[in-house]
């Protein structure tokens, strides 16, 4: 099957999932509701004074007005609405082309953006002015607000907007890519009743404030405007006292029975999957930029993220994610994250579920992760029997800020290199998650001062012992060491060789002449400052008795029972639901594991893609990104990237 990404082609043989919210195929838009209800001729307004008012087309031309393309720059898309307003015929009249909707609910407190994209023709005669009115929104009883085009820029298409709050004494707030003009207060309520909501009407009214010049000689009746996507929609609180336009959303048939609902979209169906597997994921946690594109942040309990099963999808919430390989899979980032440094920034998860999250009981979870942590791309894959295949790059591979491409490729039926790990289409050097070893070469030595109040005794018997830990727990204890002090006022000087996977090293404490451990006896956890460096690589830490320890007791058993080196399968079933940018699970509340930032594409394949196939897809999926940037409006002046299929 051909597909397209952005310009170029995208490798989808067995390709089982693709979300892409740079294509609006994919990424239809902020969940919203448009207020305004799309009329197809000019019978289907509340108001429709003259005739000189037309719908216009991209591919047909019923009205011989012109089809889209002759009319304007820009891009039309099939479900974008435009109307034409021409000069007309008739002597000037100040009623002469007014359209639009009367009696809108709006609810009281709350607040509104009414938006659209203008298009003035360089052939109109209205010249030497700036900003003039050419949209109204009127409550009732109270004084109309406006939004203004900015004429002495004809020829350009730009966004009018009016930020509408309603209330009993209604101001007025108007703006647009220039600027807006105020209007007067309103009326007050009936004494005496509770009001909740104000009717609104709402125009497209390229006449207002006319003449456009003294005189009304023919020559002033030439040209026409464009009005395209005309919405009206309720701002989420997050938007309070700004304009906040979201993707057009086409309204309902015009002149519709109160019983029919407005147009909505939803968050259920926010993220399509591209790929044909009907694994679209629910978006109703995200945050969203000031150009309603999705973006991940500390939001909620679990900070922002995207599921499929977790909540109602397009496909129902008993929607999983089966790939259809339990020994070959590939998954393909896009990403550009705001801090990568000291915490985790999950890119996928994948688990079995309970109690509507996912498990947090580690002895049943069949986790897929894929996550970054100090500029390091990290996965675990469980396979049926809860064994981990997991794996994280060497070298900090991601910076805040800029965009990359990462794949991580999985192979369970090799002998070696089971993961692969590669960013902007190049292979990187990967440690493979085993049992994490103790310190080794262990040594104590004592160092005495003249003074100290809380300096190690004469007499004491100290015990020691050392593990390592990283993001996955914490290895089995190192062998005691134990050192009688004999003098007062001592240091004890502790140094061990390097473990290069480990993270840091927990450093446990007693003082008995029996060797034994309590249940607080963790002294000091010491960052590993040769983090993936060499084994002869020497750590220190010096006791000078001013610590006191804490709870913990050295591990008999190791945390990493759960890894392995030969595993030849992971979980793939029915029963796994998916999350994106970050994952709700039961004790994780609170905790950092989601990404700040954005995740521009997500590509599963059911396959291991090999080397040539990585750079293919690395090559052909940056034509979407320009500089590290990537260009979001969906104004009508603004192009689309098709974005794949």
């Amino acid at each position: 099957m051909a597909a397209y990404n952005g310009t170029r082609r995208k490798l989808t043989e067995d390709l089982v999932l693709y979300t892409n919210e740079l294509s609006d195929k994919s990424y239809l838009g902020e969940p919203t509701t448009n207020f305004i209800e799309t009329a197809y001729k000019d019978s289907k307004f509340d108001v429709h004074t003259g005739h000189d008012f037309y719908r216009i087309y991209r591919n047909e031309d019923p009205n011989q007005q012109g089809m889209y393309k002759s009319l304007a720059p820009g891009h039309m898309k099939d479900t974008d609405v435009v109307y034409k307003h021409n000069f007309p015929k008739e002597s000037f009249t100040t009623t002469l082309g007014k359209h639009g909707f009367q009696s809108i609910y709006l609810d009281i407190g709350s607040e509104y953006t009414l938006s659209v994209d203008v298009f003035v023709s360089e052939g109109h005669q209205r010249t030497g002015v700036s900003n003039r009115a050419v949209i109204q929104a009127t409550p009732l009883n109270q004084a109309s607000q406006f939004g203004t085009y900015d004429f002495s820029k004809k020829g350009t298409w730009q966004t009018v907007s009016i930020l509408i709050k309603p209330s009993l004494l209604t101001g007025s707030e108007a703006t647009s890519g220039t600027g807006g003009s105020s209007g007067s207060s309103g009326t007050s309520g009936v004494s005496g009743v509770i009001q909740t909501s104000i009717y609104y009407s709402v125009y497209m009214y390229p006449r207002v404030n006319y003449p456009y010049q003294t005189s009304q000689s023919g020559n002033a009746l030439h040209g026409y405007i464009l009005y395209k996507n005309f919405q009206l929609e309720k701002n989420k609180p997050e938007y309070t006292s700004s304009v906040h336009r979201t993707q057009f959303l086409q309204g309902r048939p015009g002149k519709s029975p109160s019983r029919i609902p407005h147009s909505t979209r939803l968050a259920s169906s926010g993220l399509i999957d591209l790929s044909g597997n009907n694994n679209s994921f629910n978006i109703g946690t995200a945050g969203f930029d000031s150009n309603a594109r999705p973006i991940f942040s500390s939001r909620g309990n679990y900070g922002a993220y995207y599921n499929l099963g977790i909540t109602s999808t397009k496909s129902g919430s008993s929607a999983y994610l089966s790939l259809g390989s339990s020994n070959k899979k590939t998954y393909d980032f896009w990403v550009n994250l705001d801090s990568v440094n000291n915490e985790y920034s999950t890119l996928f998860y994948s688990d079995i579920t309970q109690s509507g999250s996912f498990t947090a009981d580690d002895e049943i979870s069949k986790k897929q992760h894929i996550y970054v942590y100090s500029g390091r791309v990290y996965c675990d894959f469980y396979n049926s029997s809860g064994l981990s295949t997991s794996c994280f790059t060497n070298s900090e591979e991601l910076s805040a800020g800029s965009i990359y491409n990462i794949s991580v490729v999985v192979n369970t039926t090799l002998t070696e290199r089971k993961i692969k790990i590669y960013i902007n289409g190049y292979i990187r050097n990967v440690t493979i998650v085993n049992n994490i070893e103790a310190p080794s070469n262990f040594v104590l030595k004592t160092f005495n001062l003249e003074a100290g109040l809380s300096l190690l005794k004469k007499g004491q018997t100290v015990n020691y012992k050392i593990s390592s830990y990283d993001e996955k727990g914490e290895s089995i204890a190192s062998v005691l060491k134990t050192i009688l002090i004999k003098n007062d006022f001592t240091i004890v000087n502790l140094t061990w060789s390097n473990v290069s996977a480990a993270l840091g090293f927990s450093v446990y404490r007693s003082i008995n002449p029996l060797g034994r451990f309590d249940g607080n006896s963790l002294l000091t956890k010491v960052t590993n400052s040769y983090f993936g460096g060499e084994e002869t690589d020497s750590i220190t830490f010096s006791d000078d008795n001013s610590i006191i320890p804490t709870s913990g007791s050295p591990k008999d058993v190791s945390d990493y029972n759960k890894y392995s080196l030969i595993n030849t399968d992971f979980y793939d079933s029915s029963d796994l639901k998916a999350a994106i940018g970050g994952f709700p699970k039961l004790g994780e509340a609170g905790n950092k594991n989601y990404v700040e930032g954005k995740i521009y594409k997500v590509s599963i394949y059911k396959k291991a893609l090999n080397n040539k196939e990585i750079l293919h897809n690395y090559i052909q999926g940056s034509e979407d990104f320009n500089l590290n940037s990537v260009n979001y409006s969906f104004s009508a002046s603004a192009s689309t990237s098709s974005g794949g299929y």
